[in-house]
């Protein structure tokens, strides 16, 4: 979720309700965030992929720390060099509000402008969380270095405490975000939530702590059991505002190349080729969480496969079961495995990959595979690696730009169909 390049991209919001969190029943409406990337860079594969580890709890493998000391210290890839740049919204018309988002990275991490009581945030809309937390002025002081702002929530009007509600958030690198609750307003784009649940840390893990470009999460997934809140979860910012959408759906349209969008409420019929391949979510760990029933490396198709996945706008690769990842580097001739993952030659052509859903196949192109350069060699960096038999498949940024992707809480399922 952690980038060491910077570029700018513009999130352009059709935004047409304001809910609270207890809202009554209306007209349906829908919203939508149009994304448009300006710049990009490449990213030290290594890197993305032990925050992929940290982000699932998941213990690194041996001699892989080394490889991310080498990284940092020799190789000296800075996480924080590039520069910020705000573009001009466009866009127009009374029902069209602006929202400016910057990109660090390549179809990595997307931050949109988030708006707690009257303070603003850069944030990640994260479907593989269902947490909301802001960096905030109970953080030590070298934790709120180097970002442009720090949630104080005595600055804010709206701001409400929580009694007796905490939360706590363990990640792999044996650190933890954990904190107090409060209830404060909040704003994305033009749609309004009252009351709804922030969390604010006093500790951060390391993970998010040397991401000073990101001021926290909103999370996407499901509240009621992937909240972190206690004694008793809280509904995230999608399930407060649903009940005033025309659909409790959103979709994501992040397609490779071109401007992408995350639209509320309704299925844009344009945005994908028709037919949109749909599966049973198992919302059990909180996630958006279904089976891939087969998978295929080019040609070769390998049936049988019942294995959990997700789709997760807050990952970069694909952290797959060691032996589809097994299958699929057997067919790239250059590929090795060394203590930072899957690397091979950069001028390598790569198969593609395909994953089932129920008698469909979903596929991503092998161009989009080929992560990034790592730095000082003619290798490139894997788009799949490990998830190191852990038994649950990351889809991350990479699969989502080359899907179109349904994310339908109402009927508890989740949706594939290529790009328009």
């Amino acid at each position: 979720m952690h980038h060491l390049t910077s570029s700018v991209l513009l999130c352009f919001t059709l935004l047409l309700a304001s809910i609270s969190a207890a809202p009554s029943k209306g007209p349906g409406k829908s919203y939508k965030i149009q994304r448009h990337a300006v710049g990009s860079g490449p990213k030290g594969g290594v890197m993305v992929l032990e925050q992929a580890y940290r982000r699932r709890n998941w213990t690194p493998p041996e001699g892989f720390s080394a490889a991310v000391v080498f990284h940092e210290d020799v190789v000296a890839n800075p996480v924080h060099s590039g520069t910020k740049e705000d573009v001009a919204a466009r866009g127009g018309g009374p029902n069209t509000g602006t929202v400016t988002a910057k990109a660090y990275g390549t179809n990595t991490e997307y931050l949109c402008p988030v708006k707690i009581g009257e303070q603003t945030f850069n944030m990640d809309l994260d479907t593989g969380s269902a947490d909301f937390w802001v960096f905030n002025t109970a953080l030590p002081a070298f934790n709120q270095t180097g970002h442009d702002a720090i949630y104080n929530p005595s600055d804010s009007k709206s701001f409400h405490s929580t009694p007796g509600a905490w939360f706590d958030l363990s990640y792999g690198d044996n650190s933890s975000t954990s904190g107090v609750v409060g209830t404060d307003t909040v704003q994305i784009g033009t749609i309004t939530v009252m009351g709804q649940a922030v969390e604010l840390p006093s500790t951060v893990s390391s993970q998010f702590s040397g991401d000073t470009h990101s001021d926290g999460i909103v999370g996407l997934g499901f509240s009621q059991s992937g909240n972190s809140i206690r004694p008793s979860p809280m509904p995230t910012f999608f399930e407060n505002a649903a009940p005033k959408l025309k659909k409790n759906v959103f979709t994501a349209s992040l397609k490779a190349g071109s401007p992408g969008q995350y639209e509320f409420g309704t299925v844009d019929d344009s945005a994908y080729q028709a037919p949109i391949a749909y599966t049973a979510v198992n919302s059990f760990g909180g996630l958006w969480q279904f089976d891939l029933s087969q998978y295929a490396v080019g040609v070769d198709t390998y049936g049988g496969v019942v294995s959990p996945a997700i789709a997760d706008t807050g990952s970069s690769l694909l952290m797959l079961d060691p032996a589809i990842v097994d299958n699929y580097y057997a067919q790239v001739p250059t590929s090795t495995d060394d203590k930072q993952g899957k690397i091979f030659s950069c001028d390598t052509a790569l198969p593609d990959f395909s994953f089932g859903i129920g008698s469909t196949m979903a596929t991503i192109p092998g161009s989009l595979l080929n992560y990034a350069p790592v730095p000082g060699t003619s290798d490139c960096y894997g788009g799949i690696q490990s998830n190191l038999g852990n038994g649950l498949n990351v889809l991350g940024d990479i699969m989502f730009a080359s899907q179109f992707v349904v994310f339908d809480a109402g009927a508890l399922k989740i949706g594939f169909a290529p790009h328009a």
